[in-house]
């Protein structure tokens, strides 16, 4: 019987790379501020108390206040990555605040602090938790009466397909983030736990034209590369035209050329109490 073949976790320097690659290709971010300014809307500019959970670099965050409205009473953020958390101290510097704290820890369960938060902002970051479910417990205990957690992560169509079928036939360490973890997944957790929340979706989308047209630039391959994780061209060649395939089938050929890769952005909302649902 064949032994399954091992594919290695991209390295912390390698993820940066195609990260940044995946993030000037893609057309999530806008969606991503629409998502969650039609909550921010429902504070009608009160100032307000957020936690955020894996800021990255403040983007989102620094979007919202600068051009969004979102009026910020304190921030708390938490950031284990030493790079990112230089840019997010520049970042909130130029914002006009009470109190800001920038940790860098990572969240899970344990996390322990006496304060209460308007909104608790989870992007992307459930991919890098052992438990989502047991780190969306401990964060809507952080929650103020009419609070509420914001979670983007990718859905079960796009990238997600790929990374699942490329498991089937490989195995792999965990990686930096685990792409298993979906809405979807984290909804079914959340209803198997009794936990009300909704959940939203938006279209999005990756270029991949490089990829499709097998373009040797050297990026090419990168975002391929971020939704799978490990090196795309370290595949064995089987995988990698059925990777290839499947790319290809999801893809939208826009008029100036360029394969845009369908891969919708999701957002589910937890409230500390059972009012305030998205209408």
């Amino acid at each position: 019987m064949a032994e399954t073949p091992v594919c290695y976790p991209l390295t912390e320097e390698e993820y940066a790379q195609v990260f940044s690659t995946f993030i000037d290709a893609s057309t999530e971010y806008p969606q991503i501020i629409c998502l969650a300014k039609s909550l921010i809307d429902m504070f009608h500019g009160r100032a307000i108390d957020l936690m955020s959970v894996g800021a990255g670099t403040g983007c989102i965050e620094n979007d919202l206040v600068k051009h969004h409205q979102l009026n910020l009473k304190s921030f708390v953020a938490i950031e284990p990555n030493a790079d990112h958390l230089q840019i997010l101290k520049q970042t909130v510097a130029k914002w006009r605040m009470i109190n800001v704290e920038l940790q860098s820890i990572y969240f899970d369960e344990t996390y322990e602090t006496s304060k209460k938060f308007d909104i608790i902002l989870m992007s992307h970051s459930m991919y890098c938790v052992d438990s989502p479910v047991a780190a969306i417990v401990k964060a809507r205990s952080l929650l103020k009466p009419s609070g509420k957690i914001i979670i983007f992560c990718q859905t079960e169509e796009g990238g997600h397909e790929l990374y699942a079928r490329m498991m089937q036939e490989v195995s792999m360490e965990r990686p930096i983030n685990d792409h298993f973890v979906t809405c979807q997944s984290i909804s079914e957790a959340l209803h198997n736990n009794g936990i009300k929340h909704d959940v939203r979706m938006a279209p999005s989308h990756i270029d991949v034209t490089d990829f499709v047209e097998r373009n040797p630039t050297p990026t090419c391959n990168d975002s391929i590369t971020f939704l799978l994780q490990t090196d795309f061209s370290s595949l064995n060649e089987e995988l990698k035209r059925t990777i290839y395939h499947m790319v290809k089938q999801r893809i939208t050929t826009m008029k100036k050329g360029k394969h845009m890769f369908n891969h919708p952005t999701g957002m589910v909302v937890v409230y500390n109490t059972q009012k305030n649902f998205i209408s």
